[in-house]
């Protein structure tokens, strides 16, 4: 049986496997690892690394400039940060880098890092860079060092939650290994759907030691059947807010959330008209009809002129319905709230009293598996 040669380097060499890691040290040859698969697969891409250190994430920097010139050769980039929000806002524009045909690159992937309070002052950047979305051959991975029991804080966090609030996914490694794979899949993550993608860290992951495969073909990765809407969901050079927040809330989060969790049966909408002459925005009808989604756009009128939207929605003047009964609408001012219920009245009586129904605000939901899957079940095992 030979000897196998062992060396500090190592851990930064792709050639070699399994190697001995800590989780900061991961955090390094992913980017590494990352800029390997691209190369295999024809992609000329550039890696970008930012932010702010504190614990767990204190040795970030330290171990990225010890490794600058194995970076330099993968072409992944190392600049900490002013603060964590400047580096966030460098890392939005790095998902621009080729929007224009400029670029040097085919996409930047991009690592953030920083301690939890670090999170919670990034939260302007974080929406906006979120909402305006990724690279389609960049992608932006948030690597949030959290302290649960304030061990080295002054504050105990948590930073699942700002995630959340800014509509990013976010994956919790378990150990060193995980840290490798997770990272590897938040990318492709972030290049699919457009979205930043939280990488959790903590000290029990990201201050231990371990051995692991660093083969950067580890990960076989399967992209999703998915209808994208017209222009795809990574940033684009012509946007608005409103263009930004439908893709984020309708295709992002509801229907395509439902839809992957294998429900094939109705979703229907109800939708104002946003403007005069069209029904919906652009390629929203598109997206929605290439989900399979019942969608009925009514038009209400408001008794008190000028009032803000948010006062219509609980306010006794309130709306009628313009277009929704055959014979006009006969119950007088209601607020839009209120409204709601007469939509799914109106459905339901569509169906088979037999049929199961679940009632809900489009914007509050995400889902991770298919809401009827206990009632199915329960079906199959009783007969009914």
């Amino acid at each position: 049986m030979g000897t196998q040669k062992i060396s500090l380097t190592d851990r930064y060499d792709l050639e070699k496997s399994p190697v001995l890691l800590n989780g900061t040290q991961a955090l390094v040859r992913l980017t590494m690892m990352q800029a390997a698969r691209d190369k295999a697969a024809g992609l000329n891409t550039a890696g970008y690394v930012t932010g702010y250190r504190g614990s767990p994430l204190g040795a970030v920097d330290l171990q990225m400039d010890r490794a600058a010139k194995t970076l330099a050769a993968h072409n992944v980039v190392f600049e900490p940060g002013l603060n964590e929000d400047l580096a966030a806002t460098a890392l939005w524009g790095s998902q621009q880098a080729e929007l224009r045909g400029e670029g040097k690159y085919d996409g930047v992937f991009g690592l953030w890092y920083g301690k939890g309070p670090g999170v919670d002052r990034s939260g302007d950047v974080m929406r906006h860079a979120n909402m305006a979305g990724s690279s389609v051959n960049g992608g932006v991975l948030m690597a949030m060092g959290d302290d649960h029991t304030g061990e080295s804080s002054t504050v105990l966090h948590q930073s699942e939650w700002a995630m959340v609030d800014a509509y990013m996914p976010v994956v919790s490694p378990a150990g060193v290994q995980e840290i490798l794979d997770y990272g590897i899949y938040g990318w492709a993550l972030s290049r699919f759907s457009g979205l930043w993608v939280g990488l959790k860290t903590m000290k029990d992951t990201v201050e231990a030691t371990s051995v692991v495969n660093g083969d950067p073909n580890r990960m076989k990765l399967v992209t999703p059947q998915f209808d994208m809407p017209d222009g795809g969901l990574n940033i684009r050079l012509q946007d608005t807010p409103h263009l930004q927040e439908a893709r984020m809330i309708d295709y992002k989060r509801f229907v395509g959330s439902l839809r992957e969790t294998g429900y094939k049966d109705d979703i229907v909408l109800a939708t104002s008209h946003p403007t005069k002459g069209k029904v919906m925005r652009p390629g929203v009808e598109q997206y929605l009809k290439g989900h399979r989604v019942l969608c009925y756009p009514f038009q209400f009128q408001c008794k008190k002129k000028g009032q803000k939207r948010r006062n219509l929605l609980v306010t006794p003047a309130g709306c009628t319905m313009t277009d929704w009964y055959e014979n006009g609408d006969q119950r007088g001012p209601r607020p839009l709230a209120l409204i709601r219920y007469e939509h799914y009245q109106t459905w339901i009586q569509l169906y088979s009293e037999r049929s199961w129904f679940l009632i809900l605000d489009t914007r509050d939901t995400i889902f991770q598996q298919n809401p009827f899957l206990p009632r199915l079940l329960d079906r199959s095992t009783h007969g009914t």
